[in-house]
């Protein structure tokens, strides 16, 4: 196991927690993006999930040039653990998210040191990358309405765990991020979940301050487990809301396992669940889950058996 690489000064406002697998080149660009932080009151904890191409050597790298801790531990197969241990290590105030595909513009730190009085949790916009190139504002939040978990659970997760800073007495006060097999992809969605139950105070920044990179190992691409996955974090949290709020919910949860179904090519399994999203109280939902019905059936009908 390699050893931990570390420097000691004062604690730091913010600890940026970079889990990663096997993702060297891109861990580099990540943490190239930390290094031109305009705010540098900040340590960074790579927290690696058994990789074994030499990331540990990526971190080593950067040891001179960041206040930097790498910690690595056997593979476990998800983001969550290695996200739990660097929360559990870190020693700054506010803990923020940074996978390690993932990067930052220059200002990221520095906007979000200014608004943190305001919040208990905060969160931006991110550009979406791929190997076809830059969709800007990809990743588009929004301030999401009180009472907060009724937003989350009815509109849906809008925070890219790439753009939350998060203060880090709150975070232990979760408990962190479940590390349940059944909720791998969707932990993050359930994290903001719990806290929503513990503070209101969650602040969007309507500005892009991150790139969220897209490619075949995200593990959050539609997939029958993916869909199993949303049903399953709907379970968990649907007790909480009023049974005309868990209808809501329900079609919601509706129109994403359409969706699903329709990007996995099962046009005929998507369409009774467009059907139950028609009862969406969203004219957004409503009218998407129309027109994708109809496109399954026209899908259908001129499709050769």
């Amino acid at each position: 196991m390699p050893e931990p690489l570390t420097t000691s000064t004062q604690p730091p406002l913010f600890s940026v927690v970079i889990p990663t697998f096997n993702r060297a080149d891109k861990l580099r660009r990540a943490l190239a993006s930390l290094v031109d932080q305009s705010f540098t009151d900040f340590e960074v904890l790579v927290c690696d999930d058994g990789s074994s191409d030499g990331s540990d050597a990526v971190a080593a790298e950067f040891a001179g040039k960041l206040r930097l801790t790498y910690l690595w531990a056997e593979n476990w197969g998800g983001p969550a653990r290695p996200r739990n241990m660097g929360a559990a290590a870190a020693v700054g105030q506010w803990v923020c998210f940074l996978d390690a595909d993932d990067w930052w513009y220059p200002n990221k730190l520095a906007t979000a040191s200014e608004r943190l009085g305001q919040a208990d949790l905060i969160y931006h916009d991110c550009d979406i990358h791929s190997e076809r190139g830059v969709r800007r504002i990809g990743k588009h939040s929004r301030q999401l309405g009180s009472p907060v978990f009724l937003d989350l659970m009815t509109k849906g997760c809008s925070l890219v765990t790439s753009s939350v800073c998060v203060r880090r007495t709150l975070l232990a006060a979760t408990g962190g991020f479940a590390e349940e097999r059944g909720l791998i992809a969707v932990e993050d969605y359930d994290l903001w979940l719990r806290i929503s139950q513990l503070t209101e105070k969650f602040l969007h920044l309507p500005q892009v301050l991150g790139a969220y990179w897209v490619d075949e190992a995200n593990i959050s691409q539609f997939s029958e487990k993916y869909i199993e996955r949303e049903h399953a974090l709907v379970r968990r949290h649907e007790g909480y809301l009023c049974p005309t709020d868990r209808q809501e919910v329900q079609c919601l949860l509706a129109y994403k396992t359409g969706i699903a179904k329709k990007y996995l090519g099962a046009f005929s399994e998507s369409r009774p669940y467009f059907r139950k999203a028609f009862r969406s109280r969203r004219l957004k939902i409503k009218l998407y889950a129309v027109i994708y019905y109809l496109l399954a059936i026209c899908h259908s009908r001129f499709t050769i058996p």
